[in-house]
This record gives C-alpha cells, sequence and structure tokens, in this order.
C-alpha cells in the first residue's frame, strides 16, 4: 500500500498497513483448517500473492523490472482500469514495469506471481487425493521462471 501525497511522486510505503497484512495472511493461514474441517468434502488452498508482488518491488533487479513507484499506463500515478485506455499514452515496454495502472500489476508481474503460486502450491493440488481421487492430475510438472 501507498501513501498519497499532495505530490505522487512522493508517495511511500505504508508500513503500518502492509504490517498489518502480513498478520492478516498469518491468521488466515492458521484459521483455514478450521474453517476446512467444518466444511465436509471441501478443499481450501492459501494463495500468498503478497509476498512475490513484495519480492517483485524490493527486488527488481531480480526481475528485469526498471519502475516500482509508477504504472506505465498515463502518468501511472492515478489512472486505473477504465482510465487506461486507446487514448491514454502507454510506455512501450510493460513488462519493464511492476504496475500496469497505479494498482493493477503487468501481465509479467502476474506471470512471476503465477510462477510462484504453482511452485507452492500446485504440487499440493496436484497430490491431493481428496481433490483428484485416485486419479493423478499430471505425473510431474516442472515449472520454470524468467
Amino acid at each position: 500500500m501507498t501513501a498519497k501525497f499532495k505530490n505522487p511522486k512522493e508517495r511511500t510505503c505504508l508500513d503500518d498497513q502492509n504490517s498489518d497484512a502480513e498478520l492478516y495472511n498469518l491468521k488466515l493461514q492458521k484459521l483455514l483448517p478450521h474453517i476446512q474441517a467444518s466444511l465436509t468434502g471441501s478443499r481450501i488452498v492459501y494463495a500468498d500473492i503478497y509476498k512475490p508482488l513484495m519480492d517483485l518491488i524490493s527486488h527488481p533487479q531480480r526481475h528485469d523490472i526498471e519502475v516500482i513507484d509508477r504504472g506505465c499506463c498515463g502518468t501511472g500515478y492515478f489512472e486505473t482500469g477504465g482510465l487506461c485506455n486507446w487514448i491514454t499514452p502507454t510506455y512501450k515496454n510493460a513488462s519493464e514495469f511492476v504496475f500496469w495502472d497505479s494498482v493493477h500489476p503487468t501481465e509479467s508481474s502476474y506471470q512471476y506471481i503465477y510462477a510462484y503460486l504453482m511452485r507452492e502450491i500446485g504440487p499440493k493440488l496436484m497430490n491431493d487425493e481428496n481433490l483428484l481421487g485416485d486419479q493423478p492430475l499430471l505425473g510431474s510438472c516442472t515449472y520454470t521462471l524468467h
């Protein structure tokens, strides 16, 4: 999360809110087994997108990211959703940005998040007898990050 200031170029991370998000995620992970136990036949899987998104922001050089503090649509500070359209200018190489607009990740960021989730929860789903019965979904999988 970032704070809004009179000058949007001076926005910074909100440490308290980020800490709250991390604490909430930890509490949710501990609560999910209890919720699942109360829902016979269900399968609940926790998917953490906070961690890979923060990795992109904290270590952009590892991911060939150039810009972490604004989106590649328009100014990158205000535009969101429908304001990023055919009229709004965009930077040519969106993959150099973490964010497409002021809040939504770019396609390349989503690809990294997806690969992270497949590494973290994919094997749990692939080998889950309750989810798949006695038929394995895939024999083996390899996920590669670029």
